[in-house]
Order: structure tokens, then C-alpha cells, then sequence
């Protein structure tokens, strides 16, 4: 059984709840000397530099300097503790010589005995009320973030229990860092795309074959081309891409499936010698997807390895980064000073009642306002393509038509506002079953939507969702800056 592709648009009104909650700032340095204005030469700011992918901290072995052991799940205000990360995974010193302006972690709760979400901020910096993880007893659950640390180079991690008291395991992975404009050396920008998908191991293009134990799978992605709709060359066929940003989701359901985790890695793991970092943890029956960024290998390819028992992965590219000239703004990435509730359908949001999206239904979500909000002091940062950010879908209600023998199901995926009602691109964000709250990292990229006659916004999103009914929840981390609409004024409703 499964639902139509067509999609019913909702209107769904412009997000008049950003612009009451005040000005955005933003972390560049410490002093006035390094704040950033749109006229002003950025340097390395905002440039991604990656790193081999590194554990920092795990709870259960004690790696970092914290000592080993479960930490405690408390209903409420939850329980905080700060994980060092200056000079750590690859990372720079952050005490005496400061010049990361934000890190991009994966941190995953492990062993839960409680249902729970968890936050991280930096350290000494307000910790608002966004989510980075949201897990059930005894799931495995990562998510990608991009978070500015704080005091002396550390993050706090809250956990906070929905449930009753109990403990969890946390562990963190580094894989790169975005610099500041005082770094001498340049990185790569983070350049958005799609979402299109290149791989899909169901579809007889990649050979309808699942992943086996302990097997990995070649995706190139210079020159990746996107199905449906396809887009040939998705990511530039250049030397110069060290990266890229995927969806990669996990289908764990067949004959031969078991529990198992999976890592992307830039070059071939050897043959019995497993990744030292996963990005995917799953159990037979699963289906669950996370956000990944990985430097590509040197022919322009990433690998997927897959533990043990079959599972099929599917890979969703949103963006990919290249190096760009200094006297340009295109993919500098600027971390928000804590991570920012910018809309959640449970509530009432500009005059539009709490509401679940339905089936094959489609959000528009004008950010106008939430980009002409995000400033650096008092001036604002600029035009902007895109924001980093966590979707969290949570409440799914089964249709009254839907045959109660079968599981109830659905995906989100977030995509540009279109002029025109095309379907959605054949791509996904995450999945969601009945009795679940599951959040994802994601690349939310601005697109057009008719506003008035005559009148186009050019920083809308669309939210769809393929059936059943479901509340979601948006997380802004970051925003990517553009030079696209440079001296043009904003006109928001």
C-alpha cells in the first residue's frame, strides 16, 4: 500500500515568530577586531577544514579527560556536563590560539533507559531550547551538528528525560571545523545543491544488490549525476571538490539483515579492518537516515561500509565544498551563538493554528524574516543561500483508510520553494514511524514562492511529507552566506 506522489499545498504563513524573538548574533572572535560586515575581506572565514573523522568522547571507555560512565537521564531542567574539545580529534588549540569559529560533531546517544532529547551549546553561551538528539529506551540514535564552542574551547551536553530517571552513553566524533577570518589558511565552502540522489543500492542503476557484512561501495560524487529529476553532474566533475554533505539513509529490512553500523569514509577500508567512527547504527527492521559531511577520497569518491548482516543505503547529496576566491562570500558557514527554535507545528505560529502536515501535503515556510534577523552586532551578515539546521518530525497519525495490518510509515523531505506544484525531487530527510520522534541534521535551501502578484520571496522552503500525518520541528544552526541579491534590500511581509 503506499500514497499518492501528488502534492496538495498548504499555505502556511510567513514566520512572523523569528522577528519577535530578537536579533541573531552571530560568533566570529572574541573582540571587536574580528567581527565580520558584508563589505568587509573575509579571509578564511567561515571555510571548512576537515579531518580525518575522530571519537572524542565516549562515556562508556573514558576516552576524553571524563571519567567513564553512564550519565544521568533527570526529567526537567535535565542534567549538563562540559566535554573539552581544544587540540582534541585533529581540532586546534582553542585556549591560546583561537581561530575556530565553529566544529562539526556527530553525537549520538547510546543505551538509553529512558525516552529523552538532548541539547549542546557552547559552553557559558545561552542554551535555548532546541534538540540535537531525541531517542527511546534503548536506541542508538546520532545527529550532525554544527555547534561555536564556548569557554576555553569546550561544549556542554544537556540530557533531559521525558520519561522517567535513568542514564545514557554519549559519544562524539569530530570531523572537521569552520575557521575564522583571522586563519591563514584557506578551506573549502560549503556550496548547496539538490537534493538529488546518486546512489541508491534497491535501484538496478547501482545494481539492486544490498551491502553485505564487513563490504564496502564505491559513490563517486565529482560528477555525480541525480535521478529524478536528473540532474546530470549534480557536483561539478573538478578536482577541486574535498567534499561533500549526504543524506545517507539505511534500509534495514531484508531476509539477511542484522544489527549493524555504517560509516562513510573517504577512501576503501581494508578488508576486516572496520572504520574506527560510524555514522549509521541500525537494527534489524530499521530505517533511519543521518546527516553526514566527509572529505572525498583522492578520485573523487566516498565509500560506504556496512558491518554485518545485508542492508541496502541509499545517499541523498545537499551540498558539496570546493575552495572559493577570498574576495567572495559563496559557502562561508556562520554558526548561530546557540542553536534556534525557528518554527514547531505543535504551536500556534503567525496566526496559523498547531496543525500535522498531511499526506502527500507540502509546507511553504517563508525565512525572510529569519534572514533579514541574523546580524553580527547590530549590522546584518548579508545575503544568504541556506541554513544548517535539525528537523525533527514527532506525533505520526495513521490515516483512517490505512489497513491496520500494515506498519504506518512516512518520510519528510525538505527541498527550495518552487513557482510551480512539480513533485518533489526523489529524495528523503528522514523516516518516521508511529510512536517516534526522529530528528536529522539538514540543509535547508532557500527557493522562490509567490507571495503577492507580482511579488516573488526568494527565501522559501518546502516541507513534504509522504503520507500518513506528522508534526515537525525546525533547529537553525548556521546559516551559508551567498553573493547573490549583494546591495539589494529586503522587502518581508
Amino acid at each position: 500500500m503506499s500514497a499518492p506522489r501528488r502534492i496538495v499545498r498548504r499555505s502556511v504563513a510567513v514566520l512572523t515568530a523569528v522577528a519577535v524573538l530578537g536579533t541573531v548574533s552571530l560568533l566570529t572572535t572574541s573582540t571587536d577586531q574580528g567581527r565580520v560586515a558584508a563589505a568587509d575581506v573575509l579571509g578564511a572565514g567561515g571555510e571548512f577544514h576537515p579531518l580525518d573523522p575522530q571519537r572524542v568522547l565516549d562515556t562508556r571507555s573514558g576516552i576524553n579527560v571524563l571519567e567513564a560512565g553512564a550519565r544521568p537521564l533527570v526529567p526537567g531542567a535535565g542534567q549538563a556536563f562540559d566535554v573539552p574539545l581544544s587540540g582534541l580529534g585533529g581540532l586546534p588549540d582553542m585556549i591560546d590560539d583561537d581561530q575556530v569559529l565553529a566544529v562539526a560533531v556527530s553525537i549520538t546517544v547510546v543505551e538509553p533507559t529512558a525516552p529523552g532529547y538532548l541539547r549542546a551549546f557552547g559552553t557559558g553561551d545561552v542554551e535555548g531550547e532546541s534538540s540535537i538528539v531525541n531517542f527511546g529506551p534503548g536506541e542508538t540514535v546520532p545527529n550532525m551538528t554544527v555547534l561555536a564552542p564556548g569557554d576555553d574551547g569546550q561544549i556542554t551536553v544537556r540530557l533531559v528525560s521525558e520519561g522517567g530517571s535513568g542514564t545514557a552513553h554519549v559519544l562524539i566524533d569530530t570531523f572537521g571545523w569552520f575557521s575564522k577570518g583571522t586563519f591563514q589558511e584557506s578551506g573549502s565552502r560549503l556550496i548547496p545543491v539538490g537534493p538529488g540522489r546518486i546512489f541508491d543500492s534497491r535501484n538496478p542503476t547501482f545494481g539492486a544488490t544490498p551491502i553485505g557484512p564487513d563490504q564496502s561501495v564505491q559513490v563517486p560524487i565529482a560528477g555525480a549525476d541525480s535521478l529524478n529529476p536528473p540532474v546530470p553532474g549534480i557536483v561539478p566533475d573538478s578536482d577541486t571538490i574535498t567534499g561533500v554533505l549526504v543524506n545517507v539513509t539505511g534500509v534495514n529490512q531484508g531476509p539477511n539483515s542484522t544489527a549493524t553500523f555504517v560509516s562513510v569514509v573517504p577512501e576503501r577500508p581494508a578488508d576486516g579492518v572496520p572504520p574506527t567512527t560510524s555514522n549509521l547504527n541500525l537494527v534489524a527492521g530499521q530505517v533511519k537516515a543521518n546527516l553526514v559531511m566527509v572529505p572525498v577520497g583522492s578520485d573523487g569518491s566516498v565509500w560506504l561500509y556496512n558491518s554485518a548482516g545485508d542492508t541496502n543505503l541509499v545517499v541523498d547529496v545537499v551540498a558539496y565544498l570546493e575552495p572559493r576566491p577570498t574576495d567572495t562570500r559563496e559557502g562561508r558557514v556562520i554558526p548561530l551563538n546557540q542553536p534556534f527554535r525557528v518554527l514547531d507545528t505543535r504551536q500556534e505560529i503567525g496566526g496559523v493554528p498547531p496543525l500535522r502536515l498531511g499526506p502527500s501535503m507540502a509546507d511553504d515556510w517563508s525565512f525572510c524574516r529569519f534572514v533579514a534577523d541574523v546580524k553580527i552586532g547590530e549590522e546584518w551578515v548579508g545575503p544568504q543561500s541556506a541554513f544548517l539546521g535539525n528537523l525533527t518530525a514527532t506525533g505520526l497519525e495513521r490515516r483512517d483508510d490505512w489497513d491496520q495490518s500494515f506498519d504506518a510509515d512516512s518520510y519528510l523531505t525538505v527541498f527550495p520553494s518552487a513557482l510551480d506544484d512539480d513533485d518533489p525531487p526523489e529524495a528523503s530527510n528522514l523516516n518516521i514511524f508511529e510512536d517516534q520522534s526522529v530528528p536529522n541534521a539538514a540543509l535547508f535551501r532557500y527557493g522562490q514562492r509567490q507571495r503577492d502578484e507580482g511579488v516573488v520571496d526568494q527565501h522559501s522552503v518546502r516541507v513534504y511529507n509522504f503520507n500518513h500525518s506528522v508534526h515537525y520541528l525546525v533547529d537553525a544552526a548556521a546559516v551559508v552566506l551567498t553573493d547573490e541579491g549583494a546591495g539589494t534590500e529586503l522587502d518581508c511581509p
